[in-house]
């Protein structure tokens, strides 16, 4: 395969992309061509591609163009008849997208990409939650898109991401959607020997360009951006740069869409995050909008709305590497790609381990360590099949854990009214309660002080013996100094929850 302009090193770099993954992968290696990373952008009608250097030998980020693409509608995927004219389009779609991530992976001599997916295949909320470790985050920002998911009976791919933290609460940026709208990019990046590190939104790629270029108002106040990817519109509502919003509008198809969609969205920003004043709108495009596009965002907002174009290393395909680069947690790879991958990289290794242990063979007779191999290879894969099946087992307590922390919610047995409630209708006459000391989960402490010890021992008994409280100590019974009276301590235990 000749390519005029190229050199011979070159020219073996676009042969060996064309080479399946598996055996591109160490020939790439070879000749060191995995010193940079390559982000893809997917938008509704193309593809577009930034390759990242890793290395100190190059620091600008080089655009390698875009590719014409056809994705399919999400409406007519979730139909549950498929006619011949779905069909066509599907296989058209998956055409389309083998063909731009073949054709990029060649051109950038790269064939592990991170992919940023359009907002249009996404359902994306800004959650303002307690601070919380990181598996007891992902347990409630799973539970807060299961609320509010449209899929229902969908196994959905989730992600999140802290934006920011203050002394109490996380702005987490949380992202889901159902795996099945992403079967057919899984596909094309399979077909094409491409594997993919990560998948983002490129909405949030886009907003770190946009940082990295210096676009975003400074100081308080809130700002509206408006996003254009192709025919593709996006919202972020910005407060001191920080979001607050995020949607996809999609395609503009009636004429009052632009301005009932931004209305909308300030006015969400404003029951979930307070009112603040609006500074102004950004647009964000390669082109400047029409006079129309101006006219609905001001009939919107009333605000100045100044257009501004990516510059060259602040695309979002740039901010997708930056983002990368940086570390960023929001990952949309379903579970399965990823078992895929490791059974991949399994039968890689596998097929590896029989040449070279064929090879030693011939040479040495190695017929030992030629089982030995094999069996090792066998023992792999018996051990993948039984991640599949913990992998089914942690579904399962997933969900049984779920169901608990609900019940966790709603169950107020154990709260301090409930329990100060018991501790009055339980009190004998003759003690009078100096001090209580409520503990969440454990129990209560009580001091206090009585005539005598009989009604002491009464307390206790009454206590230990009446819900929510399972079990009753007494700590310790002494005089009053200069009186006759009992001054004592009891720890009213409660009992103990399980999932």
């Amino acid at each position: 395969m000749a390519i005029a302009g190229q050199t011979t090193v070159h020219r073996a770099h676009a042969l060996i992309a064309q080479w399946p993954g598996w055996l591109r992968q160490p020939a790439g290696k070879l000749l060191g061509i995995t010193d940079a990373l390559l982000a893809l952008t997917l938008e509704s009608t193309c593809l577009r591609g930034v390759v990242i250097p890793l290395s100190r030998a190059k620091t600008e980020n080089e655009n390698i163009g875009h590719w014409p693409v056809t994705l399919p509608s999400l409406t007519a995927s979730s139909a549950p008849a498929e006619t011949s004219a779905a069909i066509s389009a599907d296989q058209s779609a998956l055409s389309s997208l083998t063909d731009a991530f073949s054709a990029a992976s060649v051109t950038a001599r790269i064939n592990a990409v991170v992919l940023g997916l359009p907002t249009s295949m996404f359902l994306l909320r800004i959650l303002r939650l307690p601070l919380l470790s990181s598996e007891e985050m992902e347990s409630a920002v799973s539970l807060q898109m299961d609320k509010i998911s449209p899929f229902p009976g969908d196994e959905l791919a989730m992600g999140w991401e802290v934006l920011a933290e203050d002394d109490e609460h996380a702005t987490v940026f949380a992202s889901a959607t159902p795996i099945r709208y992403l079967e057919m990019v899984g596909a094309a990046l399979q077909q094409a020997g491409v594997r993919a590190f990560r998948l983002d939104v490129t909405l949030l790629a886009a907003w770190r360009a946009l940082r990295n270029q210096g676009a975003l108002a400074e100081g308080a106040g809130r700002q509206v951006v408006l996003f254009v990817h192709g025919d593709e519109w996006d919202i972020l509502v910005l407060d001191e740069g920080l979001p607050v919003q995020a949607r996809g509008i999609g395609r503009l198809l009636e004429e009052g869409d632009l301005t009932r969609e931004l209305t909308l969205s300030i006015f969400q920003a404003e029951m979930e995050f307070g009112l603040r004043s609006l500074r102004d709108v950004l647009v964000i495009s390669d082109q400047p909008p029409t006079e129309k596009q101006l006219e609905a965002i001001r009939a919107a907002t009333s605000v100045n709305v100044h257009f501004v174009a990516p510059t060259p290393g602040n695309t979002a395909a740039d901010g997708l590497g930056l983002r990368h680069v940086e570390g960023a947690k929001l990952d949309m790879t379903p579970p399965t790609w990823r078992a895929r991958e490791r059974m991949e990289a399994v039968r890689r290794r596998m097929l590896l381990g029989l040449g070279l242990a064929a090879g030693l063979w011939v040479i040495l007779a190695g017929t030992l360590f030629l089982g030995g191999v094999v069996t090792r290879q066998l023992t792999d894969i018996q051990k993948n099949r039984e991640r599949a099946f913990i992998a089914e087992y942690e579904h399962v307590r997933d969900t049984r854990e779920r169901v608990y922390l609900i019940d966790q919610y709603e169950d107020r047995s154990h709260s301090l009214l409930e329990s100060l409630r018991t501790i009055v209708t339980q009190q004998p006459e003759g003690i009078e309660l100096s001090s209580l000391t409520y503990r969440r989960d454990a129990g209560c402490k009580l001091t206090g002080e009585a005539p005598d010890t009989a009604p002491i021992y009464t307390f206790k008994e009454r206590l230990q013996t009446t819900p929510p409280f399972t079990a009753c100590k007494l700590v310790g019974v002494a005089v009053v100094p200069g009186s006759q009276r009992q001054r004592f301590e009891l720890d009213a235990q409660f009992g103990e929850k399980s999932p």
